[in-house]
């Protein structure tokens, strides 16, 4: 039991302990921007990089998406002008190539929108369920503590793969600064909780091992 412990315990403060430095390299180290950025750089995304909240990426996407509608509906009527499919098929890729760049930054801000969606449900992910982690470790310290070592071993175990999963570095930077950072932030926040409370909770046991007697230890 001690040595399936003490594997555990290495185990569990090295992969947290690689995971908050990742983060933290990611945050405040990792370059994010290239000397090819003032090329290829659109106006849609030099906004969409300044934005600061939803609703700015929303005044955004309203022109775009209303000048987006306006070029598939003359793209329509233009084609059921035409008789023939291959002069039809000929015409609507010109279409697109002569308005490339608008339908490019209705793209751009449509997906920065999304990213921005979905990297916030990430955020409510990570909060709810390493919430359910702590809980499940913390039941399973407390069955530990009364001496149903392998019960609450059983609960400190998914508890604490929880918290590892949903900190763990799967994200990556694309859309808005804004809501990536605090991603990474919250990331790099229960990271470190989660490696305080291991080793809080390691430190504690063996102190009650040391005040247990000798035919009590495992």
């Amino acid at each position: 039991m001690r040595t399936f412990k003490i594997v555990a315990m290495l185990l569990t403060v090295s992969l947290l302990s690689v995971q908050a430095v990742r983060h933290i390299y990611v945050a405040y180290v990792e370059p994010r921007t290239s000397v090819l950025d003032k090329f290829n750089k659109t106006e849609a995304g030099k906004a969409v990089a300044e934005a600061k909240s939803l609703e700015e990426l929303l005044a955004l996407y309203e022109p775009a998406r209303k000048r987006f509608d306006e070029i598939n509906q003359k793209l329509k009527e233009e084609k059921a002008a035409l008789s023939g499919k291959e002069e039809r098929e000929v015409f609507q890729e010109k279409f697109y190539e002569q308005h490339e760049k608008e339908l490019a930054e209705f793209g751009k801000v449509s997906k920065a929108i999304e990213d921005w969606e979905h990297k916030n449900n990430q955020v409510t992910e990570l909060r709810v369920f390493w919430v359910f982690g702590i809980g499940l470790f913390l039941v399973g310290a407390v069955l530990v503590a009364v001496r149903r070592e392998w019960l609450g071993l059983a609960l400190m175990i998914p508890g604490v793969i929880e918290m590892l999963w949903w900190t763990s570095p799967s994200i990556r930077f694309d859309g808005c600064p804004v809501e990536f950072d605090r991603l990474l932030f919250n990331k790099i926040v229960f990271t470190l909780i989660t490696l305080a409370v291991v080793i809080v909770a390691w430190l504690l046991n063996e102190r009650g091992r040391s005040k247990a007697s000798p035919l009590d230890r495992s």
